[in-house]
């Protein structure tokens, strides 16, 4: 499902990708190459600030995975000079939470660029 949602988003349809991305983590959170490719199908549908959270939820873990270093340069790109902390709110903890039961602050939290 992982693989399937991931080649609709490489082939320009994000939104069919993130519905089958989706329902990969929620039958298997455990892996960070969702959560990388759920991260990047939302920056592809320009949902920055949950294209954040997916992405440092990926890089978070303590297994490496063959994009950890894309996962990397893709957060620090869609931070864009800002640091972005995700807040997860609720009575579960965030790996075994369903997309439709998750509710995320994400919090301004330092600067990296003299832009601002």
């Amino acid at each position: 499902m992982d693989t399937y949602g991931w080649i609709l988003t490489e082939s320009g349809k994000p939104e069919e990708g993130l519905t089958l991305l989706r329902e990969a983590f929620a039958r298997s959170s455990t892996g960070p190459e969702i959560r990388f490719h759920t991260g990047l199908a939302l920056m592809k549908m320009g949902k920055n600030a949950e294209a954040i959270v997916e992405l440092e939820a990926a890089v978070r873990g303590e297994s490496r995975f063959a994009d950890f270093a894309t996962a990397e340069a893709m957060l620090e790109k869609l931070r864009g000079g800002y640091f972005a902390t995700a807040v997860f709110v609720g009575k579960y903890t965030a790996p075994r939470i369903r997309s439709d039961a998750l509710c995320v602050v994400v919090m301004l939290t330092g600067f990296t660029s003299s832009r601002w």
